[in-house]
């Protein structure tokens, strides 16, 4: 990129404070931006699952204390759809 950034961290949480009504919100807009950019290979894009919880992130997998592998191949494919990509360089 033309000032040498080329990492981006977000996560299905974000934005926060996390709410249900903005939930993956941030992931969209950045799947949005690099389906318009199309240079998707020139950046390290980096995403995760949001930690199970019963407050702040009820409303993400209905609020389950713990998660399985079930649970994160979910968030995964649900983020790289948001993300509007095929892969995520780190998860």
């Amino acid at each position: 990129m033309n000032n040498g950034v080329n990492f981006i961290d977000t996560a299905e949480l974000y934005s926060i404070p996390p709410k249900a009504e903005t939930y993956g919100r941030t992931e969209e807009i950045i799947g949005t931006w690099l389906a318009k950019r199309g240079r998707r290979d020139d950046i390290v894009l980096a995403s995760k699952i949001a930690g199970p919880g019963l407050y702040f992130v009820s409303h993400i997998r209905h609020g389950k204390t713990k998660f399985d592998s079930e649970h994160i191949e979910q968030a995964l494919n649900a983020s790289l759809t948001r993300l509007k990509t095929d892969y995520i360089d780190l998860y």
